[in-house]
């Protein structure tokens, strides 16, 4: 089986992905063994057939269509504006310090935040309905205070978005499809 592997010393566990681009993808930490890793992708054969299988048909279906995006070099700093805008409107509410804002061409994430203070947002937050935009402002934001996502952590977030869960799913279904 031909795969690419990459290893991150942030990286908790083995961890395949899927793109149409780059095909199958391992990623793992620095300190698991090349027998380790060639294991685990023998063990996962059959889920990768069956999803480089369904990404195969989805691409058929879709007649090679994809979400594109304008590039982040010409909406970036309109992005960035708005997801400032949110985050310090939501954070009159929630009075939570924060080191610094960053905005970016991420491929894999809408969001995080750091143990240091830093969120990091999508620019593609700028092309979805505002809610979701607001969601993950509000999800971030609340992992300044708790860095999991515990009962504490949701009950935070539904403090202003009380339909979080709703949201979390319309976000899953708008995907990033960025492969």
């Amino acid at each position: 089986m031909d795969y690419k592997l990459k290893h991150y010393k942030r990286s908790k566990y083995i961890r395949i992905t899927i793109s149409s681009k780059a095909g199958v993808l391992v990623t793992a930490p620095k300190w698991v063994g090349k027998k380790e890793i060639e294991r685990f992708v023998i063990d996962k054969q059959d889920w990768i057939e069956k999803n480089k299988s369904i990404i195969k048909d989805r691409l058929s279906k879709q007649g090679k269509k994809e979400k594109i995006f304008p590039p982040f070099a010409t909406c970036g700093a309109r992005a960035k504006k708005l997801i400032r805008d949110r985050l310090y409107f939501f954070n009159k509410h929630y009075h939570f310090s924060f080191q610094k804002i960053s905005v970016r061409d991420q491929k894999t994430r809408w969001g995080s935040c750091s143990s240091a203070g830093t969120l990091s947002f999508n620019y593609r937050l700028f092309f979805v309905p505002l809610e979701l935009c607001d969601y993950v402002v509000v999800h971030e934001l609340c992992h300044t205070k708790e860095m999991n996502h515990s009962a504490k952590f949701w009950k935070m977030v539904s403090e202003t978005i009380p339909d979080y869960r709703a949201l979390q799913v319309a976000l899953r279904k708008f995907g990033l499809a960025t492969d």
